[in-house]
């Protein structure tokens, strides 16, 4: 599965590009991030447009409300568009578009750690003494079940 953060301008082309991939990729979550609000309006008119002339069957459901725009697919895939700041902590994509725009601090500290594989972190494999396989293992222990993924690369 394509994981990718691109920093881009966002126009009405990205947006269907993203919206196609999710189309073709079941549960795969795609997000697009905002500079502004206005931008995040003028993005509504684009979704409707795509939603107007998808298949009946790509789109589940639309979500509008003043944090985004979250496009729900029939395959499982959704599609999250939103305005960059702090408060975006906690979301995961497998594919992120940054407008050009956003802040570049927010880019660096919040958003490229949004990607799923966590693309960006250090890996464990420069651990010699085992030390975060043991932490892991501990953690597992205590709650009585395996971590997920996205718990383990923290």
């Amino acid at each position: 599965m394509m994981r990718s953060y691109e920093v881009c301008e966002i126009t009405p082309r990205v947006i269907r590009e993203i919206f196609d991939t999710c189309v073709r990729n079941p549960s795969f979550q795609a997000g697009i991030c905002c500079s502004n609000f206005n931008q995040l309006t003028a993005l509504r008119e684009v979704i409707k447009e795509i939603e107007d002339e998808s298949p009946p069957w790509y789109v589940e459901q639309v979500y509008f409300n003043v944090n985004g725009i979250e496009v729900r697919l029939q395959n499982g895939s959704k599609l999250d568009i939103f305005v960059g700041n702090d408060a975006s902590r906690g979301k995961r994509f497998h594919c992120l578009r940054v407008d050009s725009e956003t802040d570049e601090n927010l880019q660096r500290y919040v958003l490229r750690y949004m990607i799923q594989d966590y693309q960006f972190v250090y890996t464990r494999d420069g651990d010699e003494d085992g030390d975060a396989e043991d932490l892991l293992a501990f953690a597992e222990a205590m709650l009585g079940r395996p971590l997920y993924l996205w718990q383990r690369d923290m």
